[in-house]
């Protein structure tokens, strides 16, 4: 008998937990009957945590200091580790597909975010602002923000979506919204095992993750890693057999921060990353594929933070930053008779001040300062099998200074009101622009239970180094041709949303609109440039947020999304969903039983589209997802996770045609220990 690879697992996983078992109840045969008590390496206080209460949950995404999802300035939909551990997800990817206003597609092997109707598309997944730990960690040339297995979340405390603009507080990249992670030590301190590895399997992957506490007299640390594995599913792109979806990752990942709390050292914190991902190029740009054709991306930080109180009503908190990203790729024409390879090398410095004053009352004032300076190498590149020398890219160096108030007045049960703005300078070479970004927030608590927002935010994301660097390129090899300075584009977004708090419940309502102009694109149609598009695009839309925890151990939620974009001439954004309904049930306990999990239902449909592709009328997906966890013992924990339960294979468009096939339905073993 020949056991598929995934059989292997299962036989595999079976072994080892049986075999733990056996020893475990040779220990407990051997010693008292008694339950043992717990303690801080004990799987359930990593894995069978309480689920999180909304109603106590404080983010700093949206202003930079703590406040309750409903008081904060901004739209936040928060996840704590143990929801996510539950919900069975590993990138953001996946739990930006259970968030309102969120949704991710596939194309070029990469997964992009799709935010309140609008997108980028593959290789610029590049207008959300990404911060662990409080740090920018895009990858350095296009702003490309991580969110697949190269970047799993099994190191993060909180994971916090900000939908809408926040340029008044982050700057350039933070267009279309901001996602934060906080890592595991950030809030607590022996509450973790000292030691966690989970190992994942299933048919076409295989995953490893490790977390490592360490606590000492004076700081307190984490290191964490991963391994993944995905096999290509090699299915046809758009039925075309001679294009196939080379979707094959091997990435990894490594994080460590150290916080010093007592000493010398106190308020300062260490930390670096790294992340890979090696991929097929999925459905590739052209109308074939091929088995040869590979892309690489790295990206390395490393980062120093300190916080310092300078009087009883005055704190400072700054940073400094180096980070290198790298974009190396291999593909071949239909024929595989002609070569292309780069690798593109960057780097980038920053270094943030910023004062927090604590005045009179409730009011507070943010000041701060941030330089940001990046540029790309020269290197050697070959197009076609012919060699050239890509030139070195022009320094984009941004200069911002931004200031934000915030204040409670004593109106009804409390009017909170935050205003802000920053002025961004930022020049490469000959190009320069100056842009301010302002920001209003009102909100109006007219009792303990109702509180409506009021927001008025405007951003911009300024070219980057890949839009200078590729038009530098067409410049000097078409001397003839005249391109214009590219200018920043920008967004200006206005939302209501009142909110409902009330005993176990958490409902927000929220209506925007926003406005998009000069929107930054490649123009394939001449050299292949980038062009700031003066045809607008207005999208707006309504989103409905509900949680309900019906006790400490079980919680339901759900979500809706409306949205609908346009340009100035009527015609609609295509390749995104206008509509997506989200349902999920978690919990801690069944009964008595300490098994723990979640059961989600997501549904995205009504896309704009050509319809010339009859494959593109199946574009709608329903899918079900399950997740369950069981404590074999103290240390060990086993679980199952199906995805696509009912293997909906809805399709994922690309120009208004059905592209790539959603992933099939896909079981998934997981063991987890702590020692």
């Amino acid at each position: 008998m020949v056991l598929t690879p995934f059989l292997s697992r299962i036989a595999f996983f079976t072994l080892v937990a049986l075999s733990t078992c056996a020893a475990a109840g040779a220990q407990n045969t051997q010693g008292n009957k008694s339950q043992p008590e717990q303690d801080d390496s004990d799987i359930a206080l990593l894995w069978n945590m309480p689920l999180a209460d909304l109603l106590q949950v404080r983010v700093t995404v949206a202003s930079g200091n703590p406040e309750s999802i409903t008081e904060a300035a901004g739209t936040v939909t928060s996840y704590a580790a143990q929801d996510i551990n539950k919900l069975g997800l590993n990138t953001l990817a996946q739990l930006a597909s259970l968030t309102p206003g969120y949704s991710t597609y596939s194309n070029i092997g990469e997964h992009t975010l799709e935010t309140r109707g609008q997108k980028a598309g593959g290789f610029d997944n590049n207008r959300h602002l990404l911060l662990i730990d409080g740090i920018p960690a895009n990858h350095i040339r296009a702003y490309t923000a991580q969110v697949d297995h190269n970047l799993p979340l099994h190191f993060a405390d909180q994971v916090d979506f900000l939908r809408g603009p926040a340029s008044a507080l982050y700057g350039v990249s933070a267009f279309y919204g901001v996602i934060s992670i906080n890592p595991a030590l950030s809030n607590r301190r022996s509450s973790q095992p000292g030691t966690a590895v989970q190992v994942q399997a299933s048919d076409n992957t295989s995953s490893i993750k490790f977390n490592r506490f360490i606590n000492t007299d004076t700081a307190q640390g984490l290191i964490s890693a991963s391994h993944y594995q995905q096999q290509a599913s090699l299915e046809p792109v758009a039925s075309n057999p001679s294009q196939l979806n080379f979707d094959n990752q091997t990435s990894e990942f490594a994080f460590s921060k150290w916080q010093w709390d007592k000493g010398a050292l106190t308020g300062l914190t260490a930390g670096a990353m790294y992340s890979s991902k090696k991929g097929g190029l999925g459905n590739f740009w052209a109308d074939y594929s091929s088995d040869k054709n590979h892309i690489t991306w790295k990206n390395f930080l490393a980062y120093a933070k300190y916080e310092k109180e300078l009087s009883a009503n005055l704190v400072s908190h700054s940073y400094i930053k180096y980070g290198y990203s790298s974009e190396d790729a291999e593909y071949y024409n239909a024929t595989e008779s002609e070569r292309s390879a780069y690798s593109y090398p960057f780097h980038n410095y920053q270094a943030q001040t910023e004062l927090h004053w604590h005045l009179e009352g409730a009011q507070h004032i943010t000041a701060g300062i941030n330089l940001d300076s990046r540029y790309g190498e020269a290197e050697d590149v070959e197009v076609a099998g012919v060699s050239r020398v890509t030139p070195k890219t022009p320094t984009v160096l941004t200069q911002s200074f931004y200031v934000q108030y915030k204040n409670e007045f004593d109106v009804l049960d409390g009017s909170l009101l935050t205003l802000g703005a920053r002025l961004d300078n930022g020049s490469a070479d000959s190009e320069s622009y100056q842009q301010v970004s302002p920001r209003i927030a009102f909100v109006q608590k007219f009792n303990r239970w109702l509180s409506v927002k009021t927001l008025y935010a405007e951003a911009l994301r300024g070219p980057s180094v890949k839009e200078l660097g590729v038009n530098n390129e067409v410049r000097i090899e078409q001397p003839s041709v005249e391109l214009q300075d590219l200018k920043p584009e920008t967004i200006r977004s206005v939302e209501l949303a009142p909110y409902i708090e009330l005993n176990n419940w958490l409902m927000g309502l929220t209506f925007y609109s926003n406005k998009t102009s000069r929107y930054l694109a490649r123009d394939w149609s001449q050299f292949g440039e980038y062009i700031n598009i003066e045809q607008g695009f207005t999208s707006t839309g309504i989103e409905l947020e509900l949680n309900y925890a019906i006790n400490k151990n079980v919680k339901l939620f759900a979500n809706a999304s409306s949205s609908k974009t346009e340009d100035n001439s009527g015609n609609a954004f295509l390749d995104v969903p206008r509509k997506k309904i989200n349902l999920g049930w978690m919990w801690s306990m069944l009964g008595s039983a300490p098994i723990n999990g979640a059961v989600t239902y997501t549904s995205v449909y009504d896309y704009a589209n050509n319809l010339t592709n009859t494959n593109a009328n199946n574009s709608a997906a329903s899918l079900v997802n399950v997740n369950i966890a069981y404590p074999m013992n103290r240390h060990m924990q086993v679980g199952l996770n199906v995805t696509n339960v009912f293997d909906d294979r809805a399709y994922w468009l690309l120009n208004g045609e059905a592209n790539v096939q959603m992933p099939a339905r896909e079981a998934r073993l997981d063991l987890t220990f702590s020692f």
